[in-house]
């Protein structure tokens, strides 16, 4: 079983793989001081979705789930930007926000 996570950049794809039940958001990571990276899991999976995503036949996802997660996410990413946090807390960090807000399996 291959243990490396999917990572993307873009927040419209975070927010549709965040909505699908079968893959975990793992949190984020700011590596690159210009972007930030969203971490999903099993690779496997968000490969196939995301390959589903771009090529425009992915399944639906809920709409208010989508949103939701879409505003999360970008809350998320602003609160990253004006935090002077070591990047290291961020992990931890995404993963309450998530579970708090009730997305993050």
């Amino acid at each position: 079983m291959n243990k490396t996570p999917f990572r993307t950049n873009s927040l419209q794809l975070a927010a549709y793989l965040n909505s699908r039940k079968e893959l975990h958001f793992i949190g984020v990571n700011k590596e690159d001081p210009k972007s930030i990276s969203f971490i999903f899991e099993p690779l496997d999976k968000a490969e196939k979705l995301a390959d589903a995503y771009f090529s425009n036949n992915a399944e639906p996802a809920n709409p208010l789930e989508l949103f939701q997660n879409f505003e999360s996410l970008k809350d998320l990413v602003f609160q990253i930007k004006r935090s002077k946090n070591p990047l290291n807390e961020w992990f931890c960090q995404s993963q309450h926000y998530f579970r708090e807000k009730n997305h993050c399996r």
